[in-house]
């Protein structure tokens, strides 16, 4: 499983990801095995990240106190493809604006 990681977090640097997440936060726990993705903004009053596994992308966040509360994860998608992947992600790590463009 660690050479997939590799290969992932290889890729996934490639498209121009960081890793990590918005916000601050000191722990991981409640976060699956995977290669975390610092997405640009955070929805909620907490830190925000995008868990990339070999199978699906999740968001998930940590409210703050974070050292009073584990990760949450929100949302989960599956994927088959790395350009379904790339889309998926697009739409995590992007802040949405609505009409605002």
């Amino acid at each position: 499983m660690t050479d997939i990681l590799g290969q992932m977090r290889e890729w996934l640097e490639s498209q121009g990801y960081e890793q990590g997440y918005h916000g601050v936060c000191g722990h991981t726990c409640g976060l699956p095995p995977g290669v975390l993705v610092k997405p640009g903004y955070s929805p909620v009053d907490g830190a925000y990240t995008i868990v990339v596994t070999t199978t699906e992308v999740m968001s998930a966040t940590c409210m703050y106190p974070s050292n009073h509360n584990d990760w949450r994860i929100r949302r989960r998608i599956a994927y088959t493809s790395r350009d379904e992947l790339s889309r998926h992600l697009r739409e995590l790590t992007v802040q949405p604006r609505g009409c605002w463009q």
